[in-house]
């Protein structure tokens, strides 16, 4: 397959011993310099097994079933690849560009050669692919129909390269393609990790990180500006690897993946986001998949490009779209980078202003879509209305007959009647996804040499196909029209997307292509405000609502704005309470600064939180919601559904505290009240009215932030790993879960105060609460 990392292994042999194919006393010496880097466990008698003339199939095989268990295939496949290099690369040495430079392009090559070939190869075709990119990035005016050589060796495509460009414009294309072909990154961004060695976590620290298909690389600098003397750190992810989200925070962080594979690693990622989560999430069961079974993205996408002739138009195009892609997404990353944040960090701050808060943008475009459909407005589809809306859309075409047809494919369920939930679907499937899109077919379509732009040959060709009565006239208007104010000379998809201007030139016959290139207009031109304006003409009636008292005073009001709307349809509850227009509750607190937490380096001994002489030990008193619990990332765990991962064994059990706990026990006999925090989790659930005070703090350097929370009896408390915490005030019965199998942080309450003789002691003291 195209995109193998193993055909360096040719590469060397070629270099080593030449000949015309690839022989097995070749592959021996070859193993026996490689190997230096522990790769493989092989006898002599298995490499008799494979013959006299090797075929690659044969050699990759071999390494993968020979290769050190102890390590993942990407990961024996990376030691191989640089011991290839460094067993051949002296003979590059006098290059203007730098060996560096070098090594980049000579994997780049080995990714796309002809693996059965010998030595490896680029043929005509895949020499011209590349050297397309690479004329695209540098917009070097090379014209590849003059490219007339026969199949290329690495040596003849190095200096093929070096002729055609100069040392700046290769090498910045090297590097632009190397990180999409070779590095293959999926994702990369500013995150936070922390990393459990033997029984303890090591503390958050901000990393840049690269995930690739089976590897994840953390760096202490950005991926542009990385030097080889970075401080980085590799992970391998084997397939074993287990990868889990949690909502619950840890130590300030909301947003949390685990990922392990124990014994080897284990590790809790975090984002400042949900949505950044879920894509990091996404990112790394797309990096296991690929590392299951064996290949990568652009792997497929060079396989496509090689069985072109039989691959359809979509295939062939989506080796471009990736290269657009990666390309974009790394201007986007960069002029993020330019202002100091991050791309998921600018999406995290940016926040929606609109009071219209429980949709996505996408779903509220498409709501705006349906709500063109609904009529009478109660939140159903039916037949006749469907009908009717598509006649005042202006698609007269179509009739009765194929007007049914299209509500049948929408109403999934065939009850005669499509819910905003059934449209939504039909939306995604059908007029948003890339492949499907009336559009995009279109698209590929007119854009035979898979470019990703049409020039008016092109376009007039592609005209003439779906509709021979246009004039030559009309087809040039069109043309302009779509390329707008700029002068342009080639069309984007983004001008395809013009539904309005196609739909003048009749190139949509079909009924159902016209339908969806329709609704894919108002797509693209609904927004936020028409929604809203949409919804006001819906619920005009309830607009500025108020009701009078027997005396004639205004007793109720309703505002003018409606806050969120909801079709018929199923709904998470919290969906409907997702009131993220309304500002942030926090809780009543104590703050205190100037406090030192003091850890004792004694195993099982308390150490000191001391406060400055002047603090009373008075803490604010508050009853506990789940609004007011989550500024220190707690939650009651039985009015949530969110998972957690336990990384250790716990226990629940009943404990009773009685009245003279805090007195006779806290104070007297364990040396006084104190917090604590530790790696494990707890649930809390008093069992009893009278169930006292539990205490929840959060520190920042010395700042500490201190609530003693009522809980409602049965309500179950959920206190996170590293959540500074104390029970001393509880009375009554608890449910409690918790662990033996971490260290316990416990400090004493001290002030810091003066004795007669101006000597520094630390006094003990129990907390009192606001009244």
């Amino acid at each position: 397959m195209p995109g193998e990392q193993l055909t360096c292994v040719v590469q060397l042999a070629y270099e080593k011993c030449g000949g015309s194919s690839l022989q097995r006393s070749t592959i021996s010496d070859v193993f026996s310099s490689v190997n230096t880097y522990k790769c493989l466990c092989y006898t002599k008698k298995d490499l008799f097994k494979l013959g006299d003339v090797v075929k690659f199939c044969q050699l990759k095989e071999f390494i993968l079933s020979k290769r050190d268990t102890k390590c993942t295939k990407r990961e024996i496949q990376d030691r191989i690849e640089l011991a290839c290099w460094n067993q051949c690369k002296n003979v590059y040495t006098k290059c203007p560009i730098g060996q560096s430079e070098v090594f980049k392009l000579w994997q780049i090559f080995n990714r796309i050669a002809d693996e059965e070939s010998y030595p490896p190869v680029l043929t005509k075709p895949q020499a011209t692919w590349i050297l397309e990119k690479f004329s695209s990035i540098t917009e070097n005016t090379l014209k590849m129909s003059q490219y007339e050589t026969g199949d290329l060796t690495f040596s003849h495509f190095l200096s093929y390269l070096q002729k055609k460009f100069d040392v700046g414009s290769l090498t910045s294309a090297t590097k632009e393609i190397h990180e999409w072909l070779v590095k293959e990154i999926i994702k990369s961004d500013w995150v936070y990790i922390r990393i459990k060695r033997r029984s303890n976590w090591s503390p958050w620290q901000k990393k840049w990180v690269d995930l690739t298909p089976g590897k994840l690389l953390l760096s202490n600098k950005k991926i542009d500006k990385q030097s080889s003397t970075a401080s980085k750190i590799v992970f391998y992810i084997p397939e074993e690897t287990r990868i889990q989200k949690t909502d619950i925070g840890v130590n300030c962080m909301t947003h949390i993946i685990h990922i392990s594979h124990s014994p080897v690693f284990e590790f809790h990622f975090a984002t400042l986001s949900e949505n950044a989560m879920d894509l990091w999430l996404q990112g790394f069961n797309d990096s296991l998949k690929y590392c299951i079974e064996n290949t990568s993205p652009i792997q497929l996408i060079l396989k496509n490009h090689d069985n072109s002739k039989e691959a359809p138009q979509f295939c062939l195009k989506e080796r471009e779209n990736s290269f657009l892609k990666f390309k974009n997404e790394k201007v986007e990353r960069k002029s993020a980078m330019i202002r100091g944040i991050s791309v998921a960090e600018k999406k995290a701050t940016n926040k929606c202003l609109l009071r219209l808060n429980s949709l996505s943008t996408e779903r509220k475009k498409i709501k705006c879509v349906f709500l063109d459909f609904d009529k009478d407005g109660d939140g159903y589809l039916e037949k006749k209305e469907f009908c009717l809306a598509l006649k005042k859309m202006g698609l007269m075409n179509i009739n009765e007959t194929e007007s049914e047809e299209i509500f049948n494919n929408i109403d999934k369920d065939g009850n005669g009647m499509i819910i905003f939930d059934e449209f939504y679907e039909y939306f995604i499937e059908n007029i948003l996804c890339d492949e499907k899109s009336v559009l995009r077919k279109a698209f590929v379509e007119a854009d035979k040499k898979q470019r990703g732009v049409v020039n008016f040959k092109e376009f007039s060709e592609f005209v003439k196909n779906r509709n021979t009565s246009v004039t030559l006239e009309k087809v040039l208007s069109t043309f302009d029209k779509l390329c707008g104010e700029n002068e342009k000379e080639e069309l984007t998809y983004q001008d395809f997307e013009h539904v309005s201007i196609l739909e003048e030139l009749g190139l949509f016959p079909s009924s159902l292509d016209s339908f969806e290139a329709q609704l894919k207009s108002r797509f693209d031109t609904s927004n936020s405000n028409i929604l809203r304006e949409k919804l006001k003409e819906r619920w005009q009636k309830f607009a500025s609502f108020k009701r009078q008292g027997e005396n004639g005073e205004t007793v109720m009001t309703g505002s003018s704005d409606i806050v969120d709307d909801f079709v018929p349809g199923e709904y998470n509850l919290k969906d409907l309470a997702n009131f993220n227009d309304l500002p942030t509750i926090l809780p009543k607190m104590t703050v205190v600064r100037g406090v030192s937490w003091e850890t004792s380096n004694i195993p099982n001994t308390s150490g000191n939180l001391v406060f400055p002489s002047d603090f009373n030990g008075v803490i604010e008193v508050e009853i506990a919601t789940n609004e007011l619990l989550a500024y220190y990332q707690c939650s009651f765990a039985d009015g949530k559904s969110a998972r957690v991962y336990l990384p250790y064994r716990h226990a629940v059990q009943d404990f009773t505290y009685k009245d003279d706990y805090l007195t006779n026990y806290v104070e007297n006999k364990n040396g006084g009240a104190g917090l604590e925090r530790h790696a494990f989790a707890h649930i809390d659930c008093p069992l009893d009215e009278d169930s006292g005070l539990f205490i929840l703090g959060k520190l920042d350097e010395d700042e500490l932030h201190i609530t003693a929370f009522k809980i409602p009896k049965r309500h179950t408390l959920f206190v996170p790993g590293y959540c500074i915490h104390s029970n001393d005030y509880l009375k009554g019965t608890w449910r409690t879960m918790l662990s033996d199998e971490a260290n316990i942080d416990h400090v004493y309450l001290k002030r810091g105060l003066q004795d007669e003789e101006n000597h520094s002691i630390l006094q003990s003291f129990t907390f009192q609460f606001s009244s």
